[in-house]
């Protein structure tokens, strides 16, 4: 999300380096503020998708504790309401996040052990228990 004080320092960045440049060409900076901006939101994008990807990955987590050779009582009945999450389900329906994702061609694929570590991370902090410990238990 681009806020008015990423916009300030972004500006402030270009200004400087404006008056740093030996030529002073303003329809170049213009466009080091317009990349960099750009810049900004690519990475917005991708934080919103490696949040869904750690999501997803709650999912493959309880398939596979489920499919354990000898599973226990807590792996069978694996608590996912966060796939059940207002936010991740709107996320899921904003166009504009899908059109971003296209344009920036943002994926977390190249790192799937990133997305299981931050689950694991997740999965044992004493907020994420706390979510799972409100309204309702297992949802699959």
């Amino acid at each position: 999300m681009l806020n008015r004080r990423h916009l300030r320092v972004k500006v402030m960045q270009v200004l400087y380096a404006f008056h740093q440049s030996e030529t002073k060409d303003i329809g170049l900076q213009e466009k080091n503020l317009l990349t960099s901006i750009d810049k900004v939101n690519e990475m917005y994008i991708s934080i919103l998708a490696l949040i869904n990807d750690v999501v997803k990955y709650a999912e493959i987590d309880a398939t596979d504790r489920s499919n354990k050779h000898r599973p226990t009582e807590d792996d069978l009945n694996a608590n996912v309401k966060i796939l059940d999450n207002e936010f991740i389900k709107l996320l899921h329906e904003n166009s504009e996040y899908a059109k971003a994702i296209k344009k920036y061609r943002t994926s977390w694929d190249f790192d799937p052990e990133l997305a299981r570590s931050l689950f694991t991370t997740l999965k044992n902090s004493e907020e994420y228990k706390a979510y799972l410990g409100g309204l309702g238990g297992a949802i699959r």
